[in-house]
């Protein structure tokens, strides 16, 4: 979280208004990054016209609130290029996420991996994806087609209370 989500969230105001769309369990790195292309493709066709903002979110691991940065739609896309593009992009502590959301705050993406344990072992990821109930329908319509993946919806409050704390 940061200091301009962490109040919205508090106040269940936007991106937490609605609900937030979650996995039930960790996927494997290349079905991450095909979801995450998706939402990402999602969000630039209907929020494109908005700045973009990024940070590290340490809430949930330790209740620490960072300091946003501008982002764009084009560093999102160098990011997910490939697996191993993504997995370079991840914070370098277990449990903390990489977020996105639009200077309006209407959505909300997270994503985060597990740290490899060693080279032959598959690398694993989880993401979550707030917005307005328009955001939501149109998220699970295009994800639907991924194969395997276990999509659950969750009130966004109810969410964020249970990962971070309230």
């Amino acid at each position: 979280m940061d200091n301009i989500l962490d109040p919205a969230w508090r106040l269940d105001d936007k991106p937490f208004q609605a609900e937030s769309l979650i996995l039930e369990d960790w996927v494997p790195l290349a079905m991450l990054r095909q979801a995450l292309v998706v939402l990402a493709d999602y969000c630039e066709e209907r929020y494109g016209g908005c700045g973009l903002y990024t940070f590290e979110d340490w809430h949930e691991k330790n209740g620490q609130l960072t300091r946003r940065q501008r982002s764009s739609y084009g560093e999102l896309r160098a990011m997910l290029v490939s697996d191993r593009q993504l997995y370079s992009s991840r914070p370098q502590a277990d449990g903390v996420f990489r977020a996105y959301y639009s200077e309006t705050n209407d959505f909300l993406l997270r994503y985060g991996l597990r740290e490899a344990e060693d080279q032959t072992k598959p690398i694993w990821g989880d993401l979550s994806f707030s917005g307005d109930s328009d955001d939501i329908r149109a998220a699970i319509m295009r994800l639907k087609p991924i194969p395997g993946l276990p999509l659950n919806l969750m009130g966004s409050g109810s969410y964020f209370d249970a990962t971070c704390g309230r």
